[in-house]
């Protein structure tokens, strides 16, 4: 503000309230993956006007599944991931996939791929992850966020999802 940078401070405010907003809406079991998406966007912004990082979002969704109904708060988990442990990149890209994939006229599943160029897992966090109900119990504090999708899928979807963790 001492600044007078007028245009960021209303990016800024503006973002923060779209981002508090879906945050703190009712406490609904789904919502579309445009909303998600949208939630995701806004929280990459305030994450560059506050940190003043170059991030690039890319969003490739498709077209038949902007309706779908997915969890809240499952693809900006992993975003989150991606900017809170970036690992000295300069330029970090992260990169969201969306593929509805029909199995046959009555049965689809949504596919959602989210990579970033911010580095690896360790071996020993892929077993993790990639094993979640074998090492965690709900009440561990590691890889909340992680586990907290993991556990909201697997009640909302009944044990149908899947979550796969790896280096490309």
């Amino acid at each position: 503000a001492e600044n007078r940078d007028y245009s960021r401070i209303q990016d800024l405010t503006l973002s923060l309230s779209d981002y508090f907003r879906f945050i703190f809406r009712d406490n609904r079991a789904v919502v579309p993956l445009r909303d998600e998406l949208h939630s995701t966007k806004t929280y990459v912004t305030l994450y560059r006007l506050n940190y003043e990082k170059d991030v690039t979002l890319d969003i490739d969704v498709d077209a038949k599944a902007v309706d779908v109904p997915i969890l809240p708060l499952s693809i900006l988990t992993f975003v989150e991931n991606c900017l809170k442990h970036t690992q000295s990149v300069s330029a970090l890209k992260i990169s969201i996939k969306t593929e509805l994939v029909e199995i046959s006229r009555d049965a689809a599943f949504l596919n959602i791929k989210i990579s970033s160029n911010n580095g690896f897992f360790s071996s020993e966090d892929l077993d993790f992850l990639n094993n979640i109900s074998k090492y965690k119990s709900l009440y561990d504090d590691y890889h909340v966020g992680v586990s907290n999708v993991y556990y909201r899928m697997q009640l909302t979807y009944n044990k149908k999802g899947t979550l796969e963790f790896y280096n490309t």
